[in-house]
């Protein structure tokens, strides 16, 4: 297993997924996501809201930058029949491959960049 980048892969991350369900269902009901929209979610993490807009029927990509979360979230999407793309990466730095979305989710994080 690798070593995560930062504190934020060394938390229980499923149990965190659970406490913020509420949050990701309030802002995926929030954007009003439909069916063939471009979803991207930011700080993916818990996935919830990726979880949920798949469900939804969107198109859903998952970005995050801490690789054991993506692992995390993409084990917990296997089990769900979900397709979504996973990004690894700096969120500021990835876009996707056409530079477009429909909705861009940031669901349950607290981000201290300047232009965030």
């Amino acid at each position: 297993m690798n070593s995560p980048m930062t504190t934020w892969g060394v938390g229980d991350y499923p149990l965190m997924a659970h406490h913020l369900q509420s949050a990701a269902i309030a802002a995926v009901d929030a954007a009003a996501v439909e069916p063939g929209d471009r979803v991207v979610d930011i700080a993916t993490g818990t996935v919830n809201a990726a979880l949920l807009a798949a469900e939804r029927g969107c198109r859903v990509v998952g970005i995050d930058f801490e690789t054991e979360l993506l692992r995390l979230a993409e084990e917990r999407a296997l089990g769900t029949g979900s397709d979504i793309e996973w990004l690894w990466g700096d969120l500021e730095a990835l876009l996707p491959p056409d530079q477009s979305a429909d909705v861009v989710s940031r669901c349950s994080v607290r981000c201290t960049r300047p232009n965030m």
